[in-house]
Formats: structure tokens, C-alpha cells, sequence
């Protein structure tokens, strides 16, 4: 963290030389980017009182955050209002349009993007983007702590929440010595752990209650594909009165049935779109060895993974059976045969795509991948140098209607042996032989289907694939 100090003395040199200042992070924001952005709020507000700091969201903070003090400062993005200021500081977000509204409409002068993951393109006028912390939470606290602010307890707790959140309550592979230290050195402040993790793990609406209680109780599991799979349909959502939020930690928490390799959380919005969530995070890794080469000692590896085609479908066919299948509209036309495109009208594709540290070096003509499935037609990789990620885009099928392309995927529906594999060698530098952790290297995906109605597309099918985060360990 150290390397970093110049960074961090550079970031307080701007703020102490700007005086309308603006926070914002991600939609949806999680306790990572409250807890981040409210501590860094807060140190501000409490050292340049004659200053007019603010943080503002696209969305409103999740009900598990609003007991940290300090919290109901923080604004919602009102559309019919016009923002701007003198700085404009991006916290937790991965790209400038993860911020959604703020980031698009805020008028600033400069902008600072501070931030942990290996996605993250260096979008702003000044980056801080530390891709081996935890959170950014961690590296506000570290920003904090070599620029001599003082901690307040309300900073504290809002920090050690972002960190409990992005470590998983301290049970996930990015956990350090310097996060367990920064843990520690909170909770000397005053911090009561189990204060903090029972208002922000150990608390939940009724409505969160509800959906996790039918997703347990309803989720599948298919052995031949090690696929657990849940569909929770709007008149559930609407039972509950339950909204998109009540249903985060569904796709992780069938995916912790041990014999699953995959989960698949689909949710019916109110509108009839299918949007939901896919975690691979069991099915992708790394193995490699160190090497030396011409008086250098370097670290070999590949990171591979695997899925059933099949299992990124589930969502797409079950809205087709439910709304398409052998169904017309006012004129007597099968809605089965609308033209299924990607964005803009393109062919239908999902998208994969594999984020490097920038110090590593993708092997690109190695790079390996193989299809057994009737459902992708073919896969294309290609390189961003930017931010050092090699995306994989798979067409959908020889057929671009509903009918032809479901068609292809009833022949292999409930049946193993028809998997996507991707295999991606690197190497990296070991400069430091005292050193361990590497890096870290991230991946994500993305399915979006439309269809035309009129003139204009429609959305039907979103299916993420959660974030996955693989610290490479010598």
C-alpha cells in the first residue's frame, strides 16, 4: 500500500484545492460502496467544515446500512435537479457508467476514481485503483491513515462495514494481512463487530425473509448438470410486496448446496422481462508454477472454466414457453417467430469476459476454446489492451428467431455432456521474491435478449453473471 502514498498525497492536494465537492459510487450500492463513500464523506465534512461536500446516489442505500451515522446525509440523484461541482469523486465503480445517472449527468471540473477492481479502465482525471485490496473501503482507510486525518468512531464504522461486506464477513479468498490489520486497527478505535454484523448481516426485512424462504424451499437441482435453479415468478414478487433488493444473496445461497457447481436465480419483473443472476464462480480457476527464464523468476498459469450451456439458457427458454410458444398476436402472427437480436439489433450473442492485473501478460495466441453444444454457433475472443481483458462473445445458434434457436436447445435440456470451456494462459514477473499474492484476476458476463415490437426494441432477457475474483497466490 505504501506505492501508493504519492497517490494518496496527490487525491488530498485536489480536494484541499477544490470547494464543491461530489461522492457517488455504484447503482444498487452495496455496503462496500456506502461504507467507502460514507467514511470518506464524513473524514471530509469533519476536516474542511467550510467546504460543501455531498454524496449523492443514483439509488437509494440498502435498510442494512441505514443505522451507520452520518447515513441520512446521503442523497438520492433527483433527475430535476442540475448537479455540478468542482470535483466529482467516483468510489467502488468499475466504470463510470456503473454509476448510472451521476456519473452521466454531474458536471465537474475534474474527476478522481478511486477504486479495487482489476476491471476498472482508469476512466477518470486522477485513478486510484488498487486492484489487491479487499474494497475500496480498505483503501479508504489506508488513504485515511497515511494522510493523517483522524478517525471518527461514525468513519470507523462505516469503513469496517464496507470491508465486512466485500470480504464476506471475512470468509472470502481476497482477506489479507493488511485487511485482517485494518480490521483490528478499527475495531481499537471502538468498532463493536458484532454490533455492525448484526445490523448489516444478521438483519432483514420481511420481505427478504420470504423470497429466501421460497427460493430454499422451491429451487431445483439437476445432478447430471451440478446446476441449482431457481425461478421466482412476479405474482410471488407481488405476494410478498417484495422488491429487486429482498432478493440479493438467492444466487449465492443455492449455489451453497455442495453438490452444485453452477446456480441460476431468475426473477419475473412485473413487466414479463426475465432478469437475473448466474455464479460460475465454482466452475472457474487458476493453477500455475513458477519458472525462471533468462535470470528471471516469473509465474506461469492458466485460468480455465466450464459450463453447461444449457444452464445459461434456463432463464430465456422458460420465458419463451410461458410467453411465445404456440401463441399469436392481433393479426394471427406467431410471437415464436419474432427475431431475437443483441443490442442495436445485432445477432444474438452472451458475452464473457476475463480482466487481468495490468502487470501480467495474456498468452493470446494460446488462448483455447471449444464448444459441444447446438445452441453456440461460434465463439470470438477479442483483446482490449486498455484494461488487459480478453471478452468471448458466443452467437446464439444458427437461427435468430425464438422458435429455431429453442429449438436447438430442447434437444439438450435436463442433459450433461454439452459444455462451453475456455482455458486462458498468462504469465506475470515475481520482482519481489517476499512477495505472495500476485494479483488478482476477475471476470464477468453478460446475456441480453430483445425483440422487436414496432419500431423499437424491447428488453426480455437479462442474465448477469456475478463477478468472480481469483487472487493468484504463489
Amino acid at each position: 500500500m505504501k506505492e501508493f502514498i504519492e497517490k494518496f498525497k496527490e487525491i488530498k492536494n485536489i480536494i484541499e484545492k477544490n470547494q464543491n465537492i461530489i461522492l457517488t459510487a455504484h447503482v444498487n450500492p452495496d455496503g462496500d460502496a456506502v461504507g467507502s463513500g460514507l467514511g470518506l464523506f464524513l473524514i471530509l465534512k469533519e476536516n474542511y467544515k467550510n467546504k460543501n461536500i455531498r454524496f449523492v446516489l443514483q439509488d437509494a442505500i440498502p435498510y442494512t446500512t441505514k443505522f451507520l451515522k452520518g447515513s441520512e446525509e446521503i442523497e438520492v440523484y433527483d433527475k430535476d435537479k442540475k448537479y455540478s461541482c468542482d470535483l466529482l469523486i467516483f468510489l467502488d465503480s468499475a466504470t463510470r457508467d456503473r454509476t448510472g445517472e451521476t456519473g452521466k449527468n454531474i458536471e465537474s471540473k475534474i474527476t478522481i476514481n478511486i477504486d479495487h477492481h482489476v476491471s476498472n479502465p482508469l476512466y477518470a482525471d486522477i485513478h486510484c485503483v488498487i486492484t489487491y485490496s479487499s474494497s475500496t473501503s480498505e483503501i479508504i482507510y489506508n488513504f485515511i491513515k497515511y494522510m493523517n486525518y483522524k478517525f471518527s468512531l461514525s468513519v470507523a464504522e462505516a469503513l469496517y462495514l464496507g470491508l465486512v461486506n466485500d470480504t464476506g464477513n471475512f470468509s472470502h479468498s481476497n482477506v489479507k494481512v493488511g485487511t485482517m490489520q485494518m480490521a483490528t486497527d478499527l475495531i481499537a478505535m471502538g468498532v463493536n463487530n458484532n454490533y455492525i454484523v448484526t445490523n448489516f448481516l444478521n438483519s432483514n426485512s420481511y420481505q427478504t425473509l420470504k423470497m429466501m424462504g421460497e427460493a430454499l424451499k422451491n429451487f431445483e437441482f439437476y445432478p447430471e448438470k451440478k446446476l441449482s435453479y431457481y425461478y421466482l415468478d412476479s405474482e410471488t414478487m407481488k405476494k410478498y410486496n417484495a422488491k429487486k433488493e429482498d432478493t440479493e444473496g438467492i444466487v449465492e445461497k443455492i449455489l451453497s448446496y455442495y453438490e452444485a457447481s453452477v446456480s441460476l436465480f431468475l426473477r419475473e419483473e412485473a413487466d414479463g422481462k426475465i432478469k437475473g443472476s448466474i455464479d460460475l464462480s465454482k466452475t472457474v480457476k487458476s493453477e500455475g508454477v513458477e519458472v525462471s527464464k533468462d535470470g528471471k523468476l516469473y509465474y506461469e498459469g492458466t485460468v480455465s472454466g466450464s459450463v453447461e450451456a444449457s444452464d445459461l439458457f434456463e432463464g430465456a427458454y422458460d420465458k419463451y414457453v410461458t410467453s411465445f410458444k404456440g401463441k399469436t398476436d392481433l393479426f394471427g402472427r406467431p410471437y415464436e417467430n419474432l427475431v431475437m437480436f443483441d443490442k442495436g439489433q445485432k445477432f444474438p450473442t452472451a458475452k464473457y469476459t476475463v480482466y487481468f492485473p495490468s502487470d501480467f501478460e495474456v498468452k493470446l495466441d494460446k488462448i483455447t476454446f471449444s464448444e459441444n453444444t447446438a445452441t453456440i454457433s461460434k465463439i470470438e475472443k477479442s483483446y482490449n489492451k486498455k484494461n488487459n481483458s480478453v471478452t468471448f462473445t458466443f452467437n446464439l445458434g444458427n437461427w435468430n428467431d425464438y422458435k429455431g434457436f429453442f429449438d436447438l436447445y430442447e434437444t439438450e435440456k435436463g442433459l450433461g455432456g454439452h459444455p462451453i470451456t475456455i482455458n486462458i494462459p498468462y504469465s506475470v514477473e515475481i520482482k519481489d521474491s517476499t512477495t505472495s499474492n500476485l494479483g488478482r484476476i476477475s471476470a464477468d458476463g453478460k446475456c441480453e435478449l430483445f425483440y422487436k415490437k414496432l419500431f423499437f426494441q424491447t428488453q426480455i432477457v437479462d442474465i448477469t453473471a456475478s463477478e468472480i475474483s481469483l487472487d493468484i497466490v504463489r
